[in-house]
């Protein structure tokens, strides 16, 4: 029998990810809950986050997201780019835990851009820079080909897709973090026949106190390409 979906807010969030040894300040707490409060009457105008998911982005969203930096290590000051961003998921939560790293959250939908920057106004993020564009494109300018040495996306497209692209705007030896569900065998396969030498790591999104990541196989999947 399954359990039902607990509804959490963000001082349940922060419970969970300090049980997990991932600790950050009350500014950022409050900055996290600033900007929600902003996405959310922002969502009202235009689709960002799906209207059934606003009561639950707390758990659906934002823990899964800011949970990447207990699970994966990003180097200090590194620059980063949130790959179809949309409502600014992962870029933003972790912008603001991270304010070391110069985030980027690229999105070809000008109405989004505009969002975005909103966000990013409001908030006095200093270290975020909106692109409005597609990443296949960008690549082809010399200031965004080869640039970044990490890229998020969260289910915008198949690995393998993902791997095209992004190709002109990642450095040779990139990772991919990726927030994606379900049964993956078959895109690693597709992927891997297009980049043998991709290396990846699949970790599951288990938390105790909130197992509707685990249960509904929700993982963050690192890509890692080496130079040839």
């Amino acid at each position: 029998m399954e359990t039902e979906e607990a509804i959490l807010k963000a001082s349940d969030v922060r419970v969970i990810l300090e049980t997990q040894g991932c600790s950050f300040a009350s500014e950022v707490w409050e900055k996290l809950e600033n900007w929600i409060e902003i996405l959310e009457r922002l969502n009202r105008r235009i689709n960002l986050v799906s209207r059934k998911e606003i009561q639950r982005i707390w758990g659906r969203h934002v823990l899964p997201c800011v949970s990447l930096l207990h699970f994966r290590n990003l180097p200090i000051g590194v620059e980063c780019c949130d790959f179809g961003s949309g409502g600014g998921f992962p870029g933003i939560p972790l912008a603001i835990c991270r304010p070391d790293l110069k985030m980027f959250l690229l999105d070809s939908r000008r109405r989004k851009c505009d969002a975005l920057e909103e966000m990013v106004k409001s908030l006095e993020l200093k270290n975020v820079e909106v692109l409005c564009g597609r990443g296949e494109e960008l690549g082809k300018t010399r200031k965004w080909n080869k640039r970044f040495p990490v890229i998020f996306a969260r289910a915008v497209a198949s690995l393998e897709q993902l791997d095209i692209w992004t190709r002109e705007i990642r450095k040779t030896d990139a990772e991919i973090h990726v927030f994606k569900g379900g049964d993956l065998k078959q895109e690693f396969q597709a992927l891997h026949q297009n980049q043998p030498r991709v290396r990846w790591n699949q970790t599951l999104l288990d938390f105790e106190e909130f197992p509707f990541l685990s249960d509904n196989q929700k993982y963050i999947i690192t890509l890692n390409f080496t130079s040839n």
